[in-house]
């Protein structure tokens, strides 16, 4: 009775784990995974430039439809956390504000995955290089920071981006551009 009851309990387990949904779909989509060291470029123009040549050389292969880069694999949970806070609330101390997961994505990652758009825009070729630091953020996020307050053009404090993971000890105010269903980051075991 008690086999019979564990495997009738790890069979429904099994089915809900293949049931859960994932926040994006991975039909038809290769991951590879890069060795990614960005010591190994002096600047982060020189990152932006290798990753831009080898998008172009990955895009011209036989059967490749679309590129996306992203500094970890789907479902391999977010390769840093960050600490960050609403920027029109009174500002916190850095170690007192809330900490959330922190993917850095090529533009095409959201139409890549189909991740779902709830409002605003994704990423696009006019979020490059100089231009102001933006944000696209997950449902959650949005519920936590702002509410039921519309959250596209809010602003967000953050450990400021910096080629590499290591914190570079600045703050930066990201704007909010676009707010897409929430993906799952990690391993649904």
């Amino acid at each position: 009775f008690v086999l019979l009851t564990n495997a009738a309990l790890l069979t429904r387990s099994f089915l809900a784990m293949r049931s859960a949904g994932l926040g994006f779909d991975g039909d038809s989509v290769v991951a590879v995974q890069m060795s990614r060291a960005a010591r190994h470029f002096a600047t982060s123009d020189a990152f932006r430039t290798f990753m831009r040549e080898a998008a172009a050389e990955i895009q011209a292969l036989p059967g490749v439809t679309d590129v996306a880069f992203v500094d970890s694999m789907p479902m391999q949970g977010a390769p840093r956390m960050t600490f960050v806070q609403n920027a029109d609330a009174p500002i916190l101390e850095r170690a007192q504000r809330p900490v959330a997961d922190f993917k850095t994505v090529g533009s095409d990652y959201f139409r890549v995955l189909r991740l779902r758009l709830r409002q605003g825009r994704t990423l696009g070729d006019e979020d490059r290089d100089s231009a102001p630091l933006v944000a696209v953020i997950n449902d959650t996020m949005a519920r936590m920071f702002f509410g039921d307050a519309d959250a596209v053009g809010k602003r967000l404090l953050m450990d400021a981006p910096a080629l590499g993971d290591t914190y570079n000890g600045e703050t930066a105010a990201l704007t909010v551009i676009g707010i897409v269903s929430d993906e799952h980051l990690t391993p649904v075991d």
